[in-house]
């Protein structure tokens, strides 16, 4: 079970539990042209220094688009060795991040005490993330700043400190982000921390759906 504690670290970014993947643009065809509007999408606000938006998959419908998308990428492929599985890796949840200025940082870990059995995946899907990129600690406590690009992601779980990078788009920058890990229950706890804090719906390691809601209380729900 040491291999899930102790992580791993990226040499080129100087920090743990992150690394940098190539993204097929094809599988994301369909969720670039959605509209994320209706009632099969639920928007989130947090505030953070800015105007971000969460817009998540609301519907077992706009769900499937996602997950199409995240299967189609093999994006779980990359970190498998790492998880704790009883057969293969959960997508709990599927969103857009929307944001169009920052003003100040707002440094945070998504992940906290999962033992690497959660990560984020965050690639952009419009044209205009140049500038306004992703800044995080690095095993010095330096700051360091990341890049999106067309046809990359980046991917993370424990311990990785990050936030938006200040900057402003006349556009919103839009990324495309899943969150995913293990499908074993005794992680849940300390997972459910984050997932489903962006609103909409969620796939628990079980499988099984549910959502938080307003006391940040996680509730199973038929679908």
């Amino acid at each position: 079970m040491n291999k899930f504690l102790d992580g791993f670290f990226n040499d080129k970014m100087q920090a743990k539990n992150v690394i940098e993947i190539d993204v097929d643009q094809s599988a994301l065809s369909k969720i670039c042209d959605l509209s994320f509007e209706g009632e099969d999408y639920d928007v989130v606000s947090p505030g953070w220094n800015s105007d971000i938006k969460w817009i998540s998959t609301n519907s077992i419908k706009s769900r499937q688009i996602f997950y199409d998308s995240f299967k189609n990428m093999n994006i779980s492929s990359r970190v498998l060795q790492y998880l704790d599985l009883n057969e293969s890796p959960v997508m709990y949840q599927g969103f857009i991040v929307s944001r169009s200025n920052c003003s100040l940082p707002y440094f945070h870990e998504d992940w906290i005490d999962t033992r690497n059995q959660a990560f984020t995946f965050l690639t952009p899907i419009t044209n205009n993330s140049n500038g306004f990129g992703l800044l995080y600690h690095d095993i010095h406590g330096e700051v360091r700043e990341y890049n999106y690009q067309m046809g990359k992601g980046i991917l993370f779980g424990d311990e990785f400190i990050h936030s938006t990078k200040p900057g402003r788009s006349e556009n919103p920058v839009m990324l495309l982000c899943f969150e995913f890990g293990t499908d074993k229950m005794e992680y849940w706890d300390a997972i459910c921390q984050t997932v489903g804090y962006q609103g909409g719906l969620v796939q628990m390691p079980n499988k099984q759906f549910g959502r938080k809601n307003k006391n940040r209380e996680f509730i199973t729900i038929p679908v």
